[in-house]
């Protein structure tokens, strides 16, 4: 005699844990990159900020310097390299403030209003208002 196995289908509940289970493995996942991104992003802006804002320092320290430097202007002059990010990850291009104490290089982060709390600046790495 031989035996004779039944095979059976998954059953609705067990194709519901199964689909609930992927589901939760992705949403973790995407999350996890999603933040990991972000902070990447932030400390790429911080990079290419300081690198202008030390381009800025440098030439307000050269003989006959006055005002404050344009992002082009550090290019042309050769302050900056042509290939340096003048751009932060999100598109928008640095802003250089210069006042007679300091000089700063901001950004106005991911959401692209300046003066909220996501903005980069440098040397203050982060601005919270």
């Amino acid at each position: 005699m031989t035996s004779k196995r039944r095979q059976r289908g998954v059953t609705p509940v067990e194709l519901a844990i199964g689909v609930a289970a992927i589901t939760l493995v992705a949403a973790g996942g995407a999350f996890f990159f999603s933040s990991t991104r972000a902070q990447e992003d932030s400390d790429r802006a911080v990079t290419s900020a300081q690198r202008v804002l030390s381009a800025a320092e440098e030439w307000q320290g050269t003989e006959g310097a006055r005002g404050c430097p344009t992002l082009s202007q550090l290019q042309h002059e050769h302050f900056l390299s042509q290939e340096a990010p003048v751009e932060d990850p999100w598109g928008n291009r640095f802003k250089i403030q210069c006042s007679a104490e300091d000089v700063q290089v901001r950004s106005a982060g991911p959401d692209r209003k300046t003066g909220t709390a996501d903005d980069v600046s440098v040397p203050n790495a982060r601005v919270r208002s």
